[in-house]
């Protein structure tokens, strides 16, 4: 447990220190704004179309777009403000108790919501520490929860920006995975129903993410005879499918009701006409290499995740295709996005997959501990290390402003590099990508002048 408190802390005292909910717009902002806007509109102004009011966090842009019948819409889905919710409403009594009169964005609630972002940190890594103890010793656990959150940029997201999706869609992750392993045990209907509403509100934050689903329906496939039995065993257990479908279905409802309200129609693709995805120009080298947030490059550690998938076929076959399948899908997926960056630190879309690859990453883990070649401890322990400590000095670059949310190149990573006296002259060597261009699937990026 000591790796598991470890972490906590170190996410606790970076949002405790850093004290940005004191800051206006600091932690509401950017995303987060409109994932949490549905919150004050309901409960604040009581009106959900309330876009004509003028927020105080409306200084910041809202990404909004007229419905068919001219309604303002919001263009984020409301599953991230069903978690924020309890804690919206523990500011919401705090402000009325002491007279704070901020429509829902002042200091109470910006420190609720970085409050809810690690509440749900804590449940992610509690839960993905006892999926990996049914497999994996002490020390592997150890050094895999420490590495998926102290050697990847999902440390920035718990810390820094931690409002945003990421951390909770980690943590949501890690339940669904969970009850996947105890529904295939014994598929019931309180597990059945839980992962419903798990998959409900994971694809309702983000709905890339619903291919989550994957694991469910590969989990424990380890041949042809077991992949033939698999459709056989869903008709087999036909109420419990229809149980989660159900519940999946049951959290959509309000989102359904908001977009009937403002559009008129129950579905509703609220980024528009222009934003969507290349399926035949994929991304892939950028996505997982470049120098424009490529995740690979910016959070290198989870190569080792990924070279564990194959040790995971020899050892661990009931999670291999889930976990190949999955990846292989959110790559092709995510890398198509016309915005295959994802601004941010380090391409976030990501994040959320590591519940999933920390079981090759143990599994690597473990075959270098556990090698009779000490060479393999060697090199591993070192670099581990080193992997940890340059995340942990990135992280606190971006926390700076020394990194850049979508204009880093080859010139800007190198120049700052280790570097923590930059002066600013990585501006200069920094190039923004032409947003218009790339709507269209034409990706250039442009020097800053």
């Amino acid at each position: 447990m000591a790796a598991f408190y470890s972490i906590l802390i170190t996410v606790l005292l970076i949002i405790l220190l850093s004290g940005y909910w004191k800051k206006p717009h600091k932690v509401i902002n950017a995303d987060v704004q409109e994932y949490y806007a549905y919150l004050p509109a309901v409960f604040v102004f009581h009106d959900i179309s309330t876009l004509s009011v003028p927020f105080d966090y409306r200084k910041a842009y809202l990404w909004t777009s007229n419905s068919p019948i001219g309604k303002p819409v919001f263009k984020f889905t409301m599953g991230l403000s069903f978690l924020y919710a309890p804690f919206f409403f523990i500011a919401q009594g705090y402000s009325k108790l002491f007279g704070i009169h901020t429509m829902g964005t002042g200091p109470p609630y910006q420190f609720a919501l970085l409050m809810s972002s690690f509440v749900f940190l804590i449940i992610g890594l509690f839960t993905l520490r006892k999926i990996l103890k049914k497999y994996y010793s002490d020390g592997v656990v150890a050094i895999t929860l420490l590495s998926m959150v102290i050697g990847t940029n999902l440390l920035y997201y718990a810390g820094v920006r931690a409002a945003i999706s990421h951390a909770y869609s980690f943590a949501l992750f890690t339940l669904f995975i969970w009850n996947v392993i105890q529904w295939y045990k014994q598929p019931t209907f309180k597990t059945s129903m839980i992962l419903g509403l798990l998959a409900g509100i994971i694809s309702l934050i983000r709905p890339s993410n619903a291919l989550i689903v994957l694991f469910f329906i590969f989990y424990g496939v380890t041949d042809k005879k077991s992949l033939a039995h698999r459709i056989p065993l869903f008709f087999k257990n036909y109420q419990q499918i229809l149980t989660f479908i159900f519940f999946t279905l049951l959290v959509w409802v309000p989102q359904m009701v908001y977009w009937k309200t403002m559009t008129g129609q129950l579905f509703y693709y609220s980024y528009g006409t222009k934003e969507g995805f290349f399926f035949n120009n994929p991304q892939i080298i950028n996505s997982l290499f470049s120098y424009h947030n490529g995740w690979l490059l910016y959070t290198p550690i989870m190569i080792l995740a990924l070279v564990g998938i194959v040790p995971v076929y020899y050892r661990r076959k009931a999670f291999f295709w889930p976990i190949l399948l999955f990846t292989i899908a959110n790559i092709y997926l995510l890398s198509s996005w016309w915005c295959w960056w994802f601004v941010g630190f380090g391409n976030r879309a990501y994040i959320e997959s590591y519940a999933i690859l920390s079981i090759p990453f143990a599994e690597f883990v473990s075959f270098v501990v556990y090698n009779r070649q000490k060479i393999f401890r060697f090199i591993f322990y070192p670099l581990v290390l080193f992997l940890l400590f340059l995340n942990t000095f990135q992280v606190w670059q971006y926390s700076q402003n020394m990194g850049h949310s979508d204009g880093m190149t080859k010139e800007s990573y190198w120049f700052l590099f280790l570097n923590n006296h930059p002066h600013g002259k990585h501006y200069r060597l920094m190039a923004r990508p032409d947003y218009q261009k790339a709507i269209k699937g034409i990706y250039e990026f442009n020097k800053k002048k």
